[in-house]
Order: structure tokens, then sequence, then C-alpha cells
């Protein structure tokens, strides 16, 4: 919280760029990246909650390639010259890679090569605060969070489950419509407990560290 409350009062102080004069601002924000977890477990146990063969989702969790797309509306706080943009931001992100992780087909005995894909669906906030060569931003998001496993077959299965996201970011601005942001990302996830066809256990709790290079046109 103190490092929350720190980086508020850093953006509301920031000096005002008068590069952005309109009332309020529409970024579009492309993005891509990498997501990096820190620490995933599995919550339950194997002889309870899912077949002995089957493979925990939250092993399978390794860096992986990270793309979305953001959308903020933002309004000047402080004075007339926007010296802080502040408000609401939706987004959706979709993480995708390949663990090449044995997956053992209870039915077949044939083991079979594992891949993992996320998507989230965001809603939050964001905060700018603007200087003569950009913006400092943070922002704050929740929502959905689909985790999928599939093999060279199809889908064995998925989960839904949810997720808290908290970021800050770096822009410097090429042109007064184009902003070119570092983002940082932390990120915790939460699924339920599910087992699909003895093949997947879904029911686990994540942390990652996204890093990605955001592409901002201001609208």
């Amino acid at each position: 919280m103190a490092v929350v409350a720190f980086a508020t009062a850093v953006l509301i102080a920031s000096p005002a760029a008068g590069r952005i004069p309109r009332v309020r601002t529409v970024v579009l924000e492309p993005e891509l990246g990498a997501a990096l977890p820190a620490v995933g477990f599995v919550t339950g146990t194997a002889g309870q909650d899912y077949h002995p063969d089957a493979v925990p989702y939250a092993d399978t969790l390794e860096p992986a390639f990270l793309g979305g797309l953001h959308l903020a509306w933002l309004f000047p706080v402080g004075d007339e010259d926007g010296r802080c943009l502040l408000g609401p931001e939706t987004g959706f992100e979709y993480l995708v890679w390949n663990p090449d992780v044995p997956l053992h087909d209870p039915y077949t005995n044939d083991d079979k090569n594992l891949e993992g894909g996320r998507a989230r669906i965001l809603a939050g906030g964001r905060l700018a605060g603007l200087w003569n060569w950009g913006w400092l931003l943070a922002r704050l998001g929740l929502g959905p969070e689909v985790a999928a496993g599939w093999d060279e077959e199809g889908s064995p299965g998925e989960d839904v489950g949810g997720f808290l996201q908290v970021g800050f970011g770096l822009g410097v601005d090429l042109v007064d419509w184009f902003v070119v942001s570092l983002l940082a990302d932390v990120v915790m996830t939460f699924h339920t407990h599910k087992t699909y066809g003895g093949a997947l256990y879904f029911g686990y709790r994540s942390l990652e560290f996204n890093l990605a290079v955001g592409f901002s046109f201001l609208l």
C-alpha cells in the first residue's frame, strides 16, 4: 500500500506537459511482451481432487508470450492543463506457450505433449501523470481468466477463474498522438478445483510478472 500511495503522489505532482489539452483522451493501446510466473501451486491433493495420472495445470506454467489490447478513457484531474489524467480502462490479454509436458491419456495409455493458453478480460482504471517528454502511469484491473490446455488432437479442458492485476508504466511521446510505453504488471490468478477426463487438473493460485511494450494511440 505504501508503494501504491507513493506512486500516486508522484503522478499527481507531475508537472503539466501542455501537450494533451483535450477535455478527455481515449487511449487505444496494443501491447506485446512476456508473462513470467513467480510461483504456482495446486490447492488440494492428488488422491482426493483429481485423477492420479492428471497433470496439474499449475505445474505447466512457465514464461509465455503475452499479447493484449487495452482501451482507456481518461479525464484531466488537477487543473485545466491536464497535468494528470484519470479514468476507466478495459482490455483483453492472451498468453500462450508450449511447455512440452507429457500428457498421459488414461484411456489409450499414450503420452501426448501439452500446450497451454490463458485469456483475460480486464476492467479497472488508469492514472497517468504527464511530463514534457511523456507520462508515468499506474493501472489496476481485475476480471475473469480462462485457462486452457490442449494436445495434438484438441483441447482436453478449460477452467474459468479470476485475476487481479496491478501495473505501472513509463511512456515517451514520439508525436502528440502516439506514445511508446514500457509496462510492468504484477498478476495474481485464482482457479477452482476441476478435472477434465483425467487429463488436466485445474485448481491453483499463481503469481506472475508481466513485462510488455505498449503502443498508445491518443484519440
